[in-house]
This record gives structure tokens, C-alpha cells and sequence, in this order.
């Protein structure tokens, strides 16, 4: 029963949660996404690897969509596997809209995850401007004896949205880290806005960052949008098709879960 409400809860918190609305077309982003891995000893960090997801992309629409095809095992040079990354999916809109999914699971001692999205750079909204940010973790057991996640940014949040004016400044930092039972999962979300940003926004920017216990997987889902004018149009809502590759997300994640808790 334990099991079966695990992975429930895993595929509802990777489809949730989900904004759409704006104008502006963006400029072109690269490299979509950065993960690192640390493996932990206490407060130390022992080891470490780097992955990215870069695109060979030359003008034309910002709008990108990346989603995994089969499993990343991120190998640092002293502890060896530090984490396998099960899932992810990275959506870019001109709209602009940074979302970010995934699904990790942690090596054989704690392990810190950061995922750290591309800045997403556009024309300069300056009037109406509103912003929108929601976020969802969930952490599974998989070794049967309990699994935690613990935010990693300031107040012990894990996810951070960004926007620029061009300053950095932080929109919001949300949820708390989760924790579940032998066999079992646990899930903590949080949302902010919508919230009248004063100025100007000329970019966002997405992370998440938090340490999940050994051998256990935690996944999550974000969304961060900006709407307002720059002398064009008014707001347009994007229509719900746009995340469709989101829903995608779900099922691989599911299916993941599934197959570690049947051993």
C-alpha cells in the first residue's frame, strides 16, 4: 500500500503546478541546463562531477525543449558514481517561461544536487510587469530505510527563481525540504505571486539545489514566468498544448519509481 502511494505521489507532483502568459521574443540560450553532483562526508565535500545540456542553436526562436533520453550516471574521480540522473526535462519559452523538471537518484553516501537553468534573456519588459513561480520536490525511499531531502539555498528552500533588471535579484526561494518513511515517499511544494515586479525584467533564471540522502531519489518540477509590455501587444495566455512535454515528464519519472520500489 506504502509503495503504491509513492509513486502516486511522485507522478502528481512532476504534473503539477504548471504557468503560462506574456509577450517578447528571447535571445537564444546554449547551454539549457548545468548539474553537479557533490558527494558529502559530514559538512565536506569529497567529490564532485559536472553535466550540461547544450544546444547548437543560431538565431530564430528561443523557445527549446529538452528532455532526457535515458539515464546520466555522474562519475566524480575520487568516490566514483555520485548519483545517476533518471529524468529531466528543461522548457525555454520566449514568453518568457523557464521551466525545470527532474529525477536523481544519490550514490552510496549523501549527496548535494544543483541544477542551474540557462538565463533566459528577452526584450525589456517594462510595464505591467508580474511575475508567477511554483515548484514541487519529492523524495522516495528506496533502500527501505527512510529517504530526506534538505533545500540546500537560504532559509533551507530548495528551488530559487531569478529575474534581472539587469541586476540579479531573487523572485522568490520555495519549498521545503521532505522527508518519508521506510518504502515510502514524501512531497513539499510552495508558490509565489502572482507579484508586481517593480521596473524593468530583461531575464530569468531557474535552480534548484538540495542534499538527498543516500541511495534514495528525488525529483521535483518548477515553473518561473514573467508577463508585462514593452510598447507591444497586451498579454497573450499561452494555451495549454505548450505543455504537453511536461506531462511527458511524469511518465518517465513514474515508470522509474515503480521499478525501484518493485525490488
Amino acid at each position: 500500500m506504502l509503495r503504491a502511494k509513492s509513486v502516486v505521489t511522485a507522478v502528481a507532483v512532476i504534473s503539477a503546478f504548471l504557468w503560462g502568459g506574456s509577450t517578447a521574443n528571447a535571445d537564444v540560450v546554449t547551454t539549457l541546463v548545468t548539474v553537479r553532483a557533490q558527494a558529502l562526508e559530514g559538512q565536506s565535500v569529497v567529490d564532485e562531477a559536472v553535466w550540461s545540456v547544450t544546444v547548437d542553436k543560431t538565431g530564430g526562436s528561443a523557445d527549446e525543449l529538452y528532455q532526457l533520453a535515458s539515464p546520466v550516471t555522474l562519475v566524480g574521480s575520487k568516490v566514483g558514481v555520485l548519483g545517476t540522473i533518471e529524468g529531466l526535462a528543461v522548457k525555454f519559452l520566449g514568453d518568457p517561461v523557464v521551466s525545470v523538471s527532474f529525477a536523481v537518484t544519490a550514490g552510496a553516501v549523501p549527496t548535494a544536487f544543483t541544477f542551474t537553468s540557462a538565463k533566459l534573456t528577452f526584450p525589456v519588459l517594462d510595464t505591467d510587469v508580474v511575475g508567477a513561480a511554483s515548484a514541487g520536490v519529492t523524495v522516495t525511499d528506496l533502500d527501505s530505510n527512510g529517504a530526506w531531502l534538505s533545500g540546500a539555498f537560504e532559509g533551507g528552500k530548495a528551488y530559487e527563481a531569478l529575474y534581472f533588471t539587469p541586476a540579479q535579484t531573487v523572485f522568490a526561494r520555495l519549498v521545503n525540504g521532505a522527508a518519508a518513511g521506510p518504502d515510502d515517499s514524501g512531497t513539499s511544494r510552495g508558490r509565489s505571486g502572482p507579484t508586481p515586479i517593480a521596473g524593468s525584467v530583461s531575464g530569468i533564471q531557474a535552480a534548484f539545489s538540495f542534499v538527498l540522502s543516500a541511495n534514495d531519489m528525488g525529483s521535483g518540477t518548477s515553473s518561473f514566468n514573467v508577463t508585462g509590455t514593452s510598447g507591444g501587444p497586451p498579454v497573450v495566455p499561452l494555451p495549454p498544448a505548450v505543455w504537453s512535454g511536461m506531462a511527458m515528464m511524469g511518465l518517465v519519472v513514474g515508470a522509474r519509481v515503480r521499478r525501484y520500489l518493485r525490488k
